[in-house]
């Protein structure tokens, strides 16, 4: 199905990021009218359910000043939560076993460092949510900095 019929069923103006499962839009609603309504577009077009996390563009620019792990970006990325973990789930992601891999949480944004790449790391995104019981979607540093960037120039 084309871009265009897509961006008519949305009814608002939207751009696709490229391999990446991110797309950008303009939306005068809530975000919890957005989640519902992307989700619903996403079943209609591709016949299965996803979880859908939104962000907007102050929150992506807070999630760029708030990293902690601001001198170890080749290894960063960042989950996105659906909603603040509570005190029960993130004490179940402590006490997961996830070697040398580290997290750090601001609000509902984990970022997630792994010194040794991501090949072997332990702290998965399946890891994630099931700890959490939270739906996640993760990005590499760089791709939180392209779409920071989009955003700032729009």
């Amino acid at each position: 199905m084309g871009h265009d019929k897509k961006r008519k069923d949305w009814g608002h103006q939207w751009q696709p990021q490229r391999q990446s499962g991110n797309v950008t839009l303009k939306h005068s609603g809530t975000a919890e009218a957005l989640v519902q309504q992307v989700r619903q577009v996403i079943e209609a077009h591709f016949g299965f359910e996803v979880g859908v996390v939104v962000r907007d563009a102050g929150d992506w620019q807070q999630v760029v000043q708030q990293n902690p792990f601001l001198d170890q970006t080749e290894h960063l990325h960042v989950a996105f939560l659906g909603n603040t973990p509570s005190d029960s789930q993130l004490k179940a992601l402590q006490e997961a076993p996830i070697g040398e891999d580290r997290w750090g949480l601001k609000g509902d944004n984990l970022y997630l460092f792994y010194p040794d790449g991501t090949a072997g790391a332990l702290l998965t995104h399946a890891v994630l949510e099931k700890k959490l019981k939270v739906s996640a979607t993760v990005r590499n540093w760089r791709t939180v900095l392209k779409i920071r960037d989009m955003l700032l120039e729009s």
